[in-house]
């Protein structure tokens, strides 16, 4: 994440920042010292393309044969359509999440539910994923969701790795502010 000030016009990197009333707290590693600025004298900035998916990779245990496994997914901000890059907004995506999502949080308070799109959430973007690692992740019927969508399969066995598993996975890396490697950038046709 990158923040512009605005007097100087200079950009910095930020591990995170968190909106506090009306400055921002600003932290420039993690676990480290965090500095305030006014909200009106930086801008927060986006560096990736409009027109350009990013494609996270992380590993996990597949729940079938219990070795690791790629997952591969998107991760797009529901309300702005945009990528979500890590460090993580978390205040930005606290402050968009509906009602629906707030409730879903009291039922199943381990995840957050942040706004946020995954594999099987957009068909375009799934069909890019196809399109680009055909090898990883093929059209398959979800037995939680009753419903067929693009999905990883496992490296090792081929069992499926669906949506709501991905989802909270990805919901936990926001809430922990854990990394997700950047594989790919894929333009959007």
């Amino acid at each position: 994440m990158e923040f512009r000030i605005k007097k100087t016009g200079e950009t910095k990197k930020a591990y995170s920042i968190e909106d506090i009333g009306d400055k921002y707290a600003i932290c420039f590693v993690e676990k480290g010292k965090s500095y305030t600025y006014f909200k009106e004298n930086i801008e927060i900035v986006n560096n990736v393309g409009k027109d350009e998916l990013l494609v996270y990779e992380y590993k996990k245990t597949c729940y079938r044969c219990k070795k690791e496994t790629s997952i591969k997914t998107y991760i797009i901000d529901t309300v702005s359509q945009e990528n979500l890059i890590f460090p993580w907004n978390k205040v930005d995506l606290n402050n968009r999440k509906s009602a629906e999502l707030r409730r879903m949080h009291m039922q199943y308070p381990k995840i957050e539910f942040y706004p946020i799109e995954v594999i099987g959430h957009n068909e375009k973007y799934d069909r890019l994923l196809m399109k680009y690692f055909p090898e990883n992740i093929t059209i398959d019927f979800s037995n939680v969701q009753k419903r067929t969508y693009p999905m990883n399969h496992c490296d090792n066995c081929k069992m499926k790795q669906g949506e709501f598993y991905i989802f909270e996975d990805i919901n936990l890396m926001i809430q922990r502010m854990e990394k997700a490697s950047v594989i790919k950038h894929i333009d959007i046709e």
